[in-house]
């Protein structure tokens, strides 16, 4: 049905209609409320209540003609506006047959639109910023490779071979404007270079250094500082507490050793002639020596840090406790 009408223009009534009406009562209806022009090629698209059905009137050259379209599923949309006839264009007219919501894809459209536009603003500020620093850049790389190249030709000027250098009075007064411009020359180019490079930091906040703040769940110890007396050691006077200046510092106290005494008491009975006693609690390995904690550390230090067991030995070693390896692979 998109591709039968072939309209000069199209209008969508706004208001539903009795489906029941034919191209006469439509065409009077048309005449009589819509104060839009319908000769010559115009076509207007009616619904019903439901929003289910709608109907194609069309004028040509040749006469009018009625048709219908009925949706299975959902419901033709339709705007929400005072104006009794609302124009259409053929992309519009096209969603609108098709089932399409054509009003939320034209809001997308345009906000789509709004946000490409407002970044191509943003974009072309951006690229004049980049060329106006690279313009600047290029100027001051010019001006570094000038000043180099005055201060090497005053050099040459004074430091040249005696065959090239100039002599009596004129030696002198040369000298004292060589040492002069040499010294300008270097001073204006240890500011051009100190301020490119202080500009290039500040711009950078990524650059800057900061100190990172020592997480809270670590324990920490107070170690107080206090001054020998309560009292100025200059006047006499008793001293006044303002406040605690806190400096943290991070400290690592290496993994320690220790041996779990299980006491089992035992008791016999003289009439029954038995030994009562509590059982031992249960063991990751039955009668051994190594602790649940000792077994951890072992697995996550070759499994996890890549330890190999004999580095771990000898990192126990230097606690005092001896493991074979053969026994911490068993």
């Amino acid at each position: 049905m998109a591709t039968l009408v072939k309209a000069r223009s199209l209008w969508l009534a706004t208001t539903p209609i009795d489906m029941r009406c034919g191209i006469d009562r439509l065409t009077l209806l048309v005449q009589d409320v819509f104060d839009v022009p319908w000769q010559g090629g115009a076509a207007f698209v009616f619904r019903n209540r439901a929003g289910s059905r709608i109907k194609i009137l069309h004028w040509d050259d040749h006469g009018a003609w009625l048709c219908q379209r009925r949706l299975h599923h959902g419901k033709f949309h339709w705007p929400t506006v005072k104006q009794k006839a609302w124009p259409l264009t053929q992309q519009q007219y096209a969603w609108l047959v098709l089932g399409v919501d054509w009003l939320r894809l034209q809001a997308v459209a345009v906000e789509l639109l709004a946000t490409i536009q407002h970044q191509s603003i943003e974009a072309a500020s951006y690229i004049d910023t980049i060329q106006a620093q690279a313009k600047q850049l290029n100027e001051k790389e010019l001006k570094i490779q000038a000043l180099i190249l005055e201060i090497a030709r005053l050099k040459r000027l004074k430091f040249a071979q005696k065959a090239e250098t100039y002599h009596g009075k004129s030696l002198e007064s040369l000298e004292e404007t060589i040492d002069t411009d040499i010294a300008a020359a270097e001073t204006a180019l240890g500011q051009l270079i100190a301020a490119e490079v202080s500009v290039s930091v500040s711009d950078d906040p990524k650059r800057q250094p900061k100190r990172r703040v020592l997480p809270n769940h670590l324990v920490r110890e107070q170690v107080r500082h206090a001054p020998v007396s309560e009292h100025c050691l200059d006047c006499g006077e008793a001293l006044r507490f303002i406040r605690d200046e806190i400096t943290e510092q991070l400290d690592y106290q290496p993994a320690t050793f220790k041996v779990i005494e299980h006491i089992r008491p035992q008791y016999s009975c003289p009439r029954c002639e038995t030994v009562v006693s509590e059982p031992m609690p249960a063991q990751i390995i039955d009668k051994g020596v190594p602790g649940p904690g000792l077994l951890a550390q072992i697995l996550i230090a070759k499994y996890a840090e890549h330890c190999p067991l004999t580095r771990q030995r000898v990192i126990y070693q230097r606690s005092g406790v001896d493991i074979a390896v053969s026994t911490m692979a068993q």
